[in-house]
């Protein structure tokens, strides 16, 4: 059965689809007669026209949420950073304790909500690219030290390994920032006090390899193809604790398929 096409036409004056394959019937093995075969699969069809329909909406209200929640965490955000900025001389350091933890608590939540936003816009195919030339090392450098204050509360060892200074490459730099750090976190999230956290930077055969180690609980083989799905977490007794929402990884993926894509283009 040789598979052909998928036709819109008219059955009782109702529009129909019709998908046609051929069958070749031979003789002598010589092809003497071609059959024709049409499955109507209108309902299928139907089917999946309504549930694009349904995810298309479910996709701009998670993107309304997301925008909505946004917008008193940027303003949440800005004013712990002004009374700090202002004020930090004049307040006891029992409240800057409780302002400092606002700041991080508004931040990872901030986090999560852009994390949401990019993933709505992968999903549905708006997810910009904009590559330009980086110091890859600078960069990925700057970013792990943006987390070591994170890695200090918990008393684990954040290190960043590098042979060479510098290595200039095409790169989307908000993007990539967004998948280091969100490696960094669940590195640092599930690793135990006392335990280390290790970002290296390689390069061999004109290609850049950069790798977040920890020494956490480590993930089973069962479940390893799964945590970059959407959602997806090891349920265990450190990420109950750890209260993970289960869409970092997914994310790193999507960003990672997504420059990928764009450089073959």
């Amino acid at each position: 059965m040789i598979s052909g096409s998928t036709i819109k036409t008219l059955i009782n004056k109702k529009e129909r689809y019709i998908e046609t394959f051929y069958q070749l019937i031979y003789d002598n093995n010589k092809i003497r007669e071609v059959v024709k075969v049409g499955i109507d699969i209108t309902d299928k069809i139907g089917y999946q026209k309504e549930l694009e329909t349904i995810l298309k909406t479910q996709e701009e209200f998670f993107s309304f949420i997301a925008h909505e929640f946004r917008t008193p965490l940027t303003v949440m955000s800005s004013t712990t950073q002004l009374i700090n900025l202002l004020y930090k001389k004049d307040l006891p350091e029992k409240v800057q304790n409780y302002i400092d933890k606002i700041n991080l608590s508004v931040l990872q939540q901030l986090r999560l909500v852009n994390n949401l936003l990019d993933i709505t816009k992968a999903g549905s195919g708006y997810l910009n690219i904009n590559l330009r030339n980086y110091d890859i090392v600078s960069m990925s450098r700057l970013i792990t030290e943006s987390v070591r204050s994170f890695a200090t509360r918990k008393n684990i060892n954040l290190e960043f390994k590098c042979d060479f200074n510098e290595k200039v490459i095409a790169i989307d730099d908000e993007k990539y920032e967004r998948i280091l750090l969100n490696l960094l976190s669940n590195a640092l999230k599930f690793t135990k006090n006392g335990k280390k956290v290790i970002v290296k930077i390689g390069y061999e055969c004109e290609f850049i390899s950069i790798d977040v180690k920890d020494e956490g609980v480590g993930i089973p083989k069962e479940k390893q193809k799964v945590i970059f799905d959407r959602f997806a977490q090891v349920n265990n007794d450190l990420t109950r604790k750890s209260e993970g929402t289960g869409i970092g990884l997914c994310l790193v993926k999507l960003l990672v398929n997504a420059m990928v894509e764009n450089r073959v283009n």
